[in-house]
């Protein structure tokens, strides 16, 4: 019978420390509030494609997506990028309790290629003549390197059996490096004119 009068009270205990206070003594209101109690927004930030980095001004946060509480109200300068894709730069509102939604779809970066390869072009060593092709910044039949991919002034081309990069020196000079398995070879390449 002891064990019930012991349950008994600790149940009467614990409701009672469940219960809300209905305190009409209790008048605070929000207007009584600090100037220190602050209620913060949140900021959360989606992009398409995921995996972005997202910079709070200018500094690094996260990866998309990602929700970040406990921001002080006011504008914040969001940036986000990802390789191969467009930079995004903005200003965010943030509202005192509220979530403020960044939704961006980024864009892919438009490749850059900083030379024009068309034409004929002779191996500096064996002699052999190409006829090169351009479209884009996809570079095909390069004496023997089919289809390299031009990045600024860096060729390169990848797969399970050979790898290629090069440098464009300028309009009229090719430096190629060839890993396969073979071995390796460097090779340079002159426009003919």
């Amino acid at each position: 019978m002891k064990g019930k009068y012991i349950i008994l009270a600790l149940a009467a205990m614990f409701a009672f420390a469940c219960e809300t206070t209905d305190n009409p003594a209790d008048t605070t209101t929000d207007s009584d509030a600090t100037p220190d109690s602050v209620t913060y927004g949140i900021l959360s930030v989606d992009t398409t494609p995921a995996g972005a980095t997202l910079y709070l001004n200018e500094e690094v946060k996260g990866t998309t997506p990602t929700v970040i509480a406990d921001l002080t109200p006011g504008q914040y300068q969001v940036r986000i990028t990802l390789a191969g894709y467009d930079e995004y730069s903005g200003v965010v509102d943030v509202a005192s309790g509220t979530t403020t939604p960044v939704d961006v779809s980024l864009d892919p970066a438009v490749p850059t290629c900083d030379y024009d390869l068309t034409g004929r072009w002779v191996e500096d060593v064996s002699t052999s003549i190409c006829d090169v092709g351009q479209d884009g910044c996809t570079v095909n039949g390069l004496c023997g390197a089919s289809l390299l991919y031009m990045e600024g002034s860096s060729l390169r081309y990848e797969d399970a059996d050979e790898t290629i990069t090069g440098t464009v020196a300028d309009n009229n000079h090719v430096t190629i490096h060839i890993i396969n398995s073979f071995g390796s070879d460097d090779l340079s390449y002159t426009r003919v004119f």
